[in-house]
């Protein structure tokens, strides 16, 4: 059985990227990641990705995504594909694909649907 990540730690990472902590959030976010199995590390992924986009590690940002295979990246729900669909097209960006980013955030914004935070989110990085 998949141990799922504490929210409290992913409560933790979500505060220390907010205020620009990325050594707190990746410290807190690859201790989770480790603690996890199966399809439960999914969003600790997303978020280290974005902490090491943040930090401008685009190297341990695509390897933090490459750890998304297949079957975790369909057991994503609630905001989660919409946060994957704007990291992979931040990282589209800084690696100068703009036809593949703006593909990736178009997509992010669809995904977030209603979701207030997702779609401000989706739209600020596509803007």
């Amino acid at each position: 059985m998949a141990t799922v990540p504490s929210h409290a730690f992913l409560d933790v990472a979500v505060h220390a990227l907010e205020t620009g902590d990325m050594n707190a959030a990746i410290a807190t976010l690859s201790a989770t990641i480790r603690q996890s199995t199966g399809t439960s590390a999914g969003p600790a992924r997303i978020m280290l990705t974005e902490a090491f986009i943040l930090q401008g590690d685009l190297i341990k940002a695509a390897e933090a995504l490459g750890g998304l295979t297949t079957d975790r990246v369909e057991a994503l729900t609630g905001i989660w594909p919409s946060a994957l669909a704007r990291v992979r097209g931040r990282l589209a960006f800084y690696r100068g694909e703009q036809a593949s980013a703006v593909a990736w955030l178009e997509r992010a914004v669809q995904l977030a649907g209603t979701d207030g935070r997702a779609l401000g989110q989706a739209h600020f990085a596509l803007a």
